[in-house]
């Protein structure tokens, strides 16, 4: 046993203070070889680790396919992925005000901007810290809601925090858990702007840092043309459709 190893193994083990859910459905090998291989990898204990599944079914086909030193438990939730019921029952049955971090199942890299001058991107070096620093900004901001940029593009992230009403993705994001009478999705498509603005009008602040970002295996559809349209009515206030010269509809989030 090396010297640094044997040092580390007599400190007092402190508690990991974050819960990680993972959303996952019919994705078990790539659950495996893509987030939670980057979760070991940047040494993050399996006990904090909740793998959210639809039903029974899933829970036993992932419990197959999944060793269980990656993760702490697979809980189903009886409602369909992804849904806004989803996720309303995963916040019910978690403590309210618990520090939880969520992340999609299929995360290939995280990577951050050096400084404002690089463009090439690099691995993040440490993730707990990126949580760490999310939940400040949130306790600073009086927010409740943080996430990253969603896109991995160096010519447009910049070292900064952002606490106006924008998009937080899907890929990584973190809340102080509010429970489902707070925060009540009700969209099933276009989540994540419904989360960001649910988010920015309970609490008048959200948290982004412009930073850091992720690739997918496979990204994120935008949303359809429906429900953009759907967005932009329930929050006329908040939301501008611009048309792309492809023919799909870019969501804006504004502040009023």
């Amino acid at each position: 046993m090396s010297k640094s190893i044997s040092k580390q193994s007599n400190r007092k083990k402190v508690r990991f203070p974050y819960t990680i859910i993972i959303p996952s459905v019919q994705q078990p090998d790539i659950l495996h070889t893509h987030t939670l291989s980057l979760l070991r990898a940047y040494h993050i204990p399996r006990e904090a680790i909740i793998i959210a599944v639809t039903d029974s079914e899933q829970e036993i086909l992932y419990k197959e396919k999944i060793p269980t030193c990656l993760y702490g438990v697979i809980v189903p939730t009886y409602a369909p992925f992804p849904s806004a019921e989803f996720y309303n029952r995963i916040s019910d049955r978690l403590p309210e005000g618990i520090p939880i971090v969520y992340m999609a199942d299929n995360l290939q890299g995280i990577y951050e901007k050096e400084s404002y001058t690089t463009t090439p991107l690099v691995p993040l070096r440490n993730l707990p810290a990126l949580f760490k620093r999310g939940f400040q900004e949130c306790e600073k901001a009086h927010a409740q809601l943080w996430g990253i940029y969603p896109v991995a593009n160096g010519h447009f992230m910049s070292q900064t925090v952002s606490t106006h009403l924008k998009h937080i993705p899907g890929t990584i994001w973190g809340c102080f858990n509010p429970g489902s009478s707070a925060i009540h999705l009700t969209m099933d498509e276009s989540i994540e702007y419904q989360r960001s603005i649910l988010y920015w009008k309970t609490f008048g602040a959200l948290v982004r840092l412009n930073w850091v970002a992720c690739i997918q295996e496979h990204p994120s559809s935008p949303p359809s043309r429906r429900s953009a349209k759907k967005l932009a009515k329930l929050y006329p206030d908040l939301v501008t459709l611009e048309h792309t010269s492809n023919g799909h509809i870019h969501v804006r989030l504004h502040s009023v």
